[in-house]
Formats: C-alpha cells, structure tokens, sequence
C-alpha cells in the first residue's frame, strides 16, 4: 500500500478550530469518531496515550509542522488524519513557531514496523521545502489530498 491511500479527504480536516495542543488532539479525534474512522469506545485511550507521548517530548517539527503519533496495543487498524490551522497552534514545537499543520498516526503496538514506516513517508513529506504552504493555500480538503499524493508519490 502506498502510503498516501491513507489520506483521502474524509481524512482532513482542513479548517481545524483548536487553539492548544490539547484541544487540537481531541478535536481531531472526536472528527475520527465523528466519521467512524475510530469506535467511539477508543476515544479516552486514544487521548490519554497521545497526551502521554507528548510528554516524552513534542511532537511539533518545527516549521510549522507536527506529527502527534501514538502506538496502542489492540488498535486493529491505522489511524491517519491531516489537519490545517489556518491561525496557527502553540505545539511546544522544537522551534518555538505556532503549527498549521497536523499529521496524527494512531496504529497497532503489534504493527511497529508499519508504524514507523508511515511516520518517515510523513517526515519526508513535511521536509519538502513547499508543502507547507502548499497546504496552507490549498482551498479545501480535496486539494490536500492531492498536494499529499503529489508528493509523497
């Protein structure tokens, strides 16, 4: 699987409203619920490891980009989702600049591999020196899907 198929337009969300990392995490999950890309049931586990995970250290990149990512045991089935703030987020990102935007990743513990395979096709996306603000000017989530796939190949 390429790893751009997980990004198709129900999974972005192009006007995220959050205004801290908090928020933005738990906005972005509830959209998961909301589009039955998650059980509902999974919503507390989800926060808490994610907010655990940021404990270790921010997920923020820097450049405005961050990429919250947790592994959970028994999570059947990779969760990936896109996000951009058009007014910025304080992420504690390593550079001190406000994130516009998000990759979340939420994948089985038992798929580490797989795990970390998304995750370096995200790090590679988010160095391309023009896609943030590719993103940041696209005009709705479909056209985030196709700056994503564009590439990422």
């Amino acid at each position: 699987m390429n790893h751009s198929d997980l990004f198709v337009e129900v999974n972005i969300i192009a006007d995220l409203q959050a205004t801290d990392k908090r928020s933005v995490l738990e906005e972005m999950i509830d959209y998961a619920i909301e589009k039955e890309l998650i059980p509902k049931n999974k919503k507390k586990t989800v926060i808490e490891a994610l907010l655990a995970r940021e404990q270790l250290g921010s997920t923020g990149l820097g450049n405005g980009i961050a990429i919250p990512h947790v592994k959970i045991k028994g999570f059947h089935n990779d969760l990936a989702l896109a996000a951009r703030s058009i007014r910025g987020v304080d992420f504690k990102s390593v550079d001190g600049e406000a994130v516009n935007v998000f990759f979340l990743l939420v994948s089985s513990a038992e798929q580490a591999d797989r795990h970390l395979s998304i995750l370096q096709w995200i790090s590679r996306i988010a160095r391309h020196q023009d896609f943030k603000s590719f993103v940041r000017g696209a005009k709705d989530a479909k056209e985030i899907v196709g700056i994503l796939k564009e590439i990422g190949g």
